[in-house]
């Protein structure tokens, strides 16, 4: 539990890309000076964003260009209630979303 996530290619032999989610560099905090474990990651394939969560109550943002990721967050949430320990993306079904603007029209 290091506070990086390895984006590994051909099979797990070569690290594509190595990304830190918790350290110094990524925090407000002038105390903060080691790497908190991940405990959970989601990708949200609408918004093209990696969530990550950590256990230092925090989870991260993450954007793609569709090849690899940026190494500095979009955004954070902070100050968690407790460490999460599971994320989950949900996307709406199209033809929920359809029957909700039909809803608004009338």
């Amino acid at each position: 539990m290091d506070g990086h996530i390895k984006i590994w290619k051909d099979f797990g032999k070569v690290v594509e890309q190595d990304i830190v989610v918790t350290d110094e560099r990524h925090s407000h905090s002038a105390k903060s000076t080691e790497n908190w474990g991940i405990m959970a990651i989601v990708f949200m394939s609408l918004s093209r964003r990696l969530a990550v969560a950590s256990a230092d109550r925090k989870i991260t943002f993450f954007k793609t260009n569709g090849k690899k990721f940026d190494v500095t967050p979009v955004s954070r949430i902070e100050n968690l209630y407790a460490v999460p320990l599971c994320l989950e993306y949900y996307e709406c079904p199209k033809n929920l979303e359809d029957n909700l603007k039909k809803d608004e029209q009338i």
